[in-house]
């Protein structure tokens, strides 16, 4: 992201979950991490903004900064680990 911070986030699926391990350098992160937990549901993945809890575990106690990629990073992993997304780079370019 902008703030310098690396991340590296490992997806494993399979039966229905997925496993996650999180390598990084922000202390929000970890926090992000640990409430998020390391063996989820995959379907719990595919709810929306305000149930996902992808997006869920970056409020309290972590407070995610708002233009953090992490959560999204993640899902787009998960999604394409299981499945429901294809394995492709996204980006962003300003111009």
């Amino acid at each position: 992201g902008s703030c310098g911070f690396k991340t590296r986030i490992t997806v494993k699926g399979g039966n229905g979950r997925v496993e996650v391990e999180v390598v990084l350098s922000c202390e929000k992160v970890r926090l992000w991490a640990e409430k998020l937990g390391r063996s989820l549901d995959s379907l719990e993945l595919t709810k929306p903004f305000c149930r996902n809890p992808a997006y869920l575990a970056a409020d309290e106690p972590a407070r995610l900064c708002p233009p953090c990629p992490v959560p999204s990073s993640f899902l787009m992993a998960a999604w394409a680990e299981v499945g429901y997304g294809l394995k492709k780079n996204p980006t962003i370019t300003f111009r």
